[in-house]
């Protein structure tokens, strides 16, 4: 999740709520817990948000692991923040 952690809570949460299906976040945990356990290769889908502001270890480990879901999921979608400062990229 790295620094838009607060950002994919509340998104998880309005999935949850408001159309009754089950999301869970789980950066930076993805590389071993979730993994570990076995992804469901159907009706899995991995949303990433990204900001110009993102470690670059961070964006190198979403590059890697996109490529794995990839593989093993429906779809990935990445979501690229707008903005010129982390606070306007947390909103827009």
């Amino acid at each position: 999740m790295g620094s838009c952690e607060g950002v994919s809570v509340r998104f998880r949460q309005q999935i949850n709520e408001n159309s009754k299906m089950l999301c869970g976040t789980m950066f930076s945990g993805n590389d071993h817990n979730e993994l570990v356990a076995g992804l469901p290769k159907r009706n899995l889908v991995v949303i990433t948000f990204k900001t110009s502001f993102d470690y670059d270890r961070t964006v190198k480990r979403t590059k890697f692991a996109n490529r794995f879901f990839e593989k093993y999921c429906s779809g990935v979608i990445d979501i690229s923040a707008k903005g010129a400062s982390r606070l306007e990229q947390y909103f827009i």
